[in-house]
């Protein structure tokens, strides 16, 4: 009984540290992504890139990220959103 509890308190406390991760680490570098990725070096790239292959190795997150489509995911949403009559841009596509 005492070891079931053990791992299930484990495997809530891995979730939540792989939530934790994603959500400050993985968020942080996705804000404006899709602004100032044009902007970035390639050793710039290479260095973020990194970031998520060390978190993926270290069992922080689930999966590893790939910035490169992260990028284009960040700027196909941005498009998408500023077509919404409600976005600061949208005013830009009228003729």
């Amino acid at each position: 009984m005492q070891l079931h509890y053990y791992k299930l308190h484990a495997a809530s406390l891995v979730t939540r540290i792989t939530n934790g991760t994603h959500a400050i680490v993985v968020n942080k570098i996705l804000y404006a992504l899709s602004v100032y990725f044009g902007y970035l070096t390639q050793d710039q790239k290479l260095m973020l890139q990194h970031v998520f292959k060390r978190a993926y190795r270290s069992g922080l997150v689930l999966y590893e990220c790939d910035l490169e489509t992260l990028a284009e995911e960040a700027q196909c949403n941005l498009f998408r959103n500023s077509l919404s009559d409600n976005h600061c841009s949208n005013h830009l596509y009228s003729a």
